[in-house]
């Protein structure tokens, strides 16, 4: 009876190197394609994030492996390696690449290399996609630590993970025995929540530093451009360079004077303010920033900002921006709401701020 070589095409190390072609190949579709992305954003992922995602799904399905390798086959009870790509994936990449992630893991793992076991995998998609979603929704806030993004998500998904197991164990008649499981395999795990702790923060900063330049220390210039609006009781706060530019007026009429008069204060800047809706994010893609940070946002505004891939976070999110009465829409939310390119938009609000500034001289000359 004939054996295959150890390099041969029917090894371990090839089927996992089709299954990590196989992989890619879906996530081209799901991530960039017209797939589930292009669907909820009316967008595609830029390809860095989607070669980022494929490449931590590679390593959601081969970690593990080396990690069984060199232990055994409890090392991963133990250390969690798949774990740690879906964590950095939902902190690096936001909440959709952390679901794809902790879904398309141990999906294929499980289909090629029976790892997890079918009656586990269940319960480790629904735990997994929970650490990729939390941490993914936390991390969005730049106010967040990255260690309590990371922590809260490591909690969420495992009372996630603890409700399907006693679920599971309800439906069957083994509460008992199901959550002995859920205490023990908190236990177990413990080696791989301080390793997880140790090492993800670390590779998060590291990659956002390498992939987008950034740095998350307090002379990060998004930083100084929040701090400025909180400690200066400022309305809007641009950095661009060494230069500042603040503004205590309300609405977009400080974005309208700078892009008229000096449109390159917003060019490649960073941009921290209390409210953005649609006409504002539409000033600001007109203008060419490069980041922004927002107390309040609205979803227009968010649509507007994901379509030319600007990066940004936020507070708060609303449906809308309200009125300065708190009694329905802002008029330059309705005015924009038929309005998709920025230019247009530009010239529209440029006439509205100057016409409201005119009506308001003749009303002071009047009065006097």
């Amino acid at each position: 009876m004939s054996r295959s070589a150890p390099g041969g095409k029917n090894s371990v190390g090839c089927k996992i190197i089709s299954l990590v072609c196989l992989v890619s190949k879906a996530l081209i579709w799901i991530l960039y394609g017209k797939g589930c992305y292009a669907l909820l954003f009316q967008k595609r992922m830029p390809v860095k994030g989607m070669t980022c995602t494929g490449l931590l799904v590679a390593i959601g399905i081969l970690l593990p492996q080396l990690f069984h390798l060199l232990g055994g086959p409890a090392m991963g009870g133990v250390f969690l390696p798949m774990h740690i790509p879906v964590l950095v994936a939902g902190l690096l990449l936001g909440p959709v690449s952390g679901c794809a992630v902790g879904v398309l893991a141990p999906l294929a793992s499980s289909l090629i290399t029976g790892m997890p076991s079918a009656v586990k995998l269940p319960f480790m998609l629904f735990e997994l996609a929970a650490y990729g979603i939390v941490s993914g929704v936390m991390s969005r806030n730049r106010k967040i630590p990255i260690y309590v993004s990371l922590i809260t998500a490591m909690i969420a998904g495992r009372a996630v993970n603890a409700l399907c197991l006693l679920a599971v164990g309800a439906f069957m008649g083994f509460q008992d025995f199901q959550a002995f499981s859920v205490v023990t395999a908190a236990v177990t795990g413990i080696p791989g929540l301080i390793l997880q702790l140790l090492l993800i923060p670390i590779l998060v900063i590291g990659l956002r530093r390498i992939l987008w330049g950034e740095s998350r220390g307090r002379t990060a210039p998004i930083d100084l451009a929040i701090r400025e609006l909180d400690e200066g009781g400022y309305t809007c706060v641009v950095r661009n360079g060494q230069r500042n530019y603040v503004s205590n007026h309300r609405g977009i009429a400080p974005l309208v004077h700078w892009l008229e008069e000096t449109p390159c204060v917003l060019k490649n800047a960073v941009v921290a303010d209390k409210v953005i809706g649609k006409a504002a994010a539409l000033l600001l893609v007109h203008g060419g920033i490069k980041e922004l940070y927002t107390r309040v946002i609205s979803r227009p505004a968010v649509a507007v900002l994901r379509r030319a891939e600007i990066s940004f976070s936020y507070g708060e999110m609303v449906e809308y921006i309200e009125n300065r009465d708190k009694t329905g829409r802002c008029p330059m939310e309705l005015r924009a709401e038929d309005i998709e390119s920025p230019f247009e938009a530009f010239l529209v609000f440029s006439k509205i701020v100057n016409n409201n500034e005119l009506k308001n001289i003749e009303k002071i000359k009047k009065s006097s």
